[in-house]
């Protein structure tokens, strides 16, 4: 009778060997006392245009949702909740700044220069180009102790993979020491804690909605990273529109000018610290005899997919990854949305490799 009552009711579910036990007892029998389920599951089962809700709020606003609407945006949710907290990484962030402030203060600018640690965070620290290091010893590189770009060394040595050795060809550029992720979320994050009014406004507008006021640090994540982008479009599309007026009263005024001329000098040494879309950017170049005598650039993916450093410091990818919960092994697609989420520049040639096997997978997402 009750497996009758379990198919009639098209319960979803696991119902077990037993469908009843201690039957002679009333109370106490337990009907299909091995089940597994899911009640949300159940609830939500039908994906069709049947009525699911009915909503009327205070003042008379009645609002409703199908079957298949409300899976769609439970399921939304779902994904979101999963995926909060999930690829933090070390939660230490970086900008060189970007979109100068009339005063060329890279303090000012509308998404600031400056570096967030985690053990002090919200305190904004001076980001100085001299603090940076590159550590090789888990790259495929010749080198020695870590160095400064501004007399850094790049000469290729690949030796062969080894995860307890050299690994990569990214170097693991430090600032202070330490792992730096760059990226949208490091430039929102660093323009938050420094008091930018529209990134403070868009950011807690943000927490409000998704019920974390006041808690930025859930923002340090997957959900984050996608969010951080969105967000900085609309900051730097509202800006924008300041920025034609100024063009245009510049023209108006004669001022056309689009570059200055520039006499190299015979010897030089200069720095250019900016940010590209990924994150940030640094060139260092050195001249001498009006030539390039030594040029070394740490670009945005180096920041974020570096290997382990010379201390055994995992680089913020790396360490994002710790504790990734990969549901199938064959189908990692935890690990891609993780890895993804930092918009690395080489996602496209990624390769995952069976742990076991050490056979490629290939994959499609659509």
């Amino acid at each position: 009778f009750w497996n009758s009552v379990w198919d009639f009711c098209g319960v979803v579910g696991s119902r077990g060997a037993a469908d009843v036990r201690d039957v002679d007892q009333m109370p106490g029998a337990k009907f299909f006392p091995e089940a597994r389920l899911n009640f949300a599951e159940n609830l939500l089962r039908r994906r069709d245009d049947a009525l699911a809700i009915i909503a009327v709020d205070e003042t008379g606003a009645e609002r409703r949702l199908t079957t298949r609407e409300l899976y769609d945006q439970v399921s939304q949710c779902a994904q979101a909740l999963g995926a909060a907290g999930v690829g933090k990484g070390p939660a230490n962030f970086l900008s060189w700044g970007v979109f100068e402030d009339a005063s060329f203060d890279p303090k000012k600018r509308l998404l600031p220069r400056g570096a967030i640690f985690a053990a002090d965070f919200p305190k904004v620290h001076d980001a100085k180009p001299e603090e940076v290091m590159e550590h090789t010893g888990r790259s495929w590189y010749k080198g020695g102790k870590p160095l400064n770009p501004a007399v850094g060394v790049t000469v290729p040595e690949y030796t062969s993979y080894d995860p307890n050795k050299q690994y990569t060809w990214a170097k693991a550029p430090r600032l202070q020491n330490k792992p730096m992720e760059v990226g949208a979320l490091a430039r929102m994050v660093v323009a938050y804690a420094a008091g930018q009014p529209t990134a403070k406004k868009l950011i807690n507008d943000t927490l409000v909605k998704i019920g974390h006021p006041g808690q930025p640090q859930v923002l340090f994540g997957i959900i984050g990273r996608i969010a951080a982008r969105t967000l900085e479009c609309k900051m730097v599309a509202d800006a924008m529109y300041q920025w034609g007026i100024d063009l245009v009263t510049n023209i108006k005024n004669g001022n056309t000018a689009v570059y200055n001329d520039y006499q190299i000098p015979d010897k030089a040494q200069g720095i250019g610290l900016w940010e590209a879309p990924r994150g940030a950017l640094g060139h260092w170049i050195d001249v001498d005899g009006k030539k390039i005598k030594n040029y070394q650039c740490v670009v945005p993916t180096t920041w974020n997919v570096c290997p382990r450093d010379d201390n055994g410091v995992r680089g913020p990818i790396e360490e994002a990854l710790i504790g990734t919960a990969v549901h199938d092994s064959e189908k990692p697609l935890e690990v891609m949305r993780v890895v993804h989420s930092f918009d690395p520049c080489l996602a496209c040639t990624v390769h995952v490799i069976h742990p076991e096997s050490n056979r490629i997978m290939d994959f499609k997402v659509s």
